[in-house]
């Protein structure tokens, strides 16, 4: 649940351990807030980065996804090349591209974790949020079930 800006800049001393194993857990920087974030990466997440990053050859300080335009300077992927992607993506799903978005991407998760679980916190801690309130507004839970959901739950 990494925002656009900060997906793209991960390095792979940013998701694995000191013997190379990826970790279930990164702590970031968010790029937007820069408040610190604890992100999760599920199993299939885990598996599809060590594949990745075998195949790729990438350790260290280098980017996990690199550049298109500029591979042999190892910059990180862009935030538009990474928007390109995230459309070329639903267009080989066979899904409109115009729906789907890096934005929708980041807000998929927490938004399936909240109708299964309608625990408004974890969702807010999940995705970073400073307020419950801009959580409740990001995945629009109506303002009358965000507020009885916020008198239940103590922060």
């Amino acid at each position: 649940m990494l925002r656009a800006s900060d997906l793209p800049t991960l390095t792979v001393a940013d998701v694995t351990d000191h013997q190379g194993a990826i970790v279930s857990e990164i702590q970031i920087r968010q790029r937007k807030t820069g408040q610190g974030h604890l992100v999760a990466l599920s199993p299939a997440t885990q598996e599809s980065v060590a594949d990745w990053l075998l195949q790729s050859g990438k350790r260290g300080t280098e980017s996990v996804w690199t550049s298109i335009g500029n591979r042999k300077t190892e910059t990180h992927l862009s935030r538009g090349q990474y928007a390109n992607l995230v459309k070329q993506w639903a267009e080989l799903a066979r899904l409109n591209p115009n729906r789907h978005s890096t934005h929708s991407i980041r807000r998929t998760k927490s938004a399936v974790t909240y109708d299964q679980t309608q625990n408004l916190a974890a969702c807010q801690q999940l995705l970073g949020h400073k307020s419950i309130g801009s959580t409740a507004v990001y995945l629009g839970v109506d303002q009358r079930k965000a507020l009885d959901l916020a008198k239940r739950i103590k922060l």
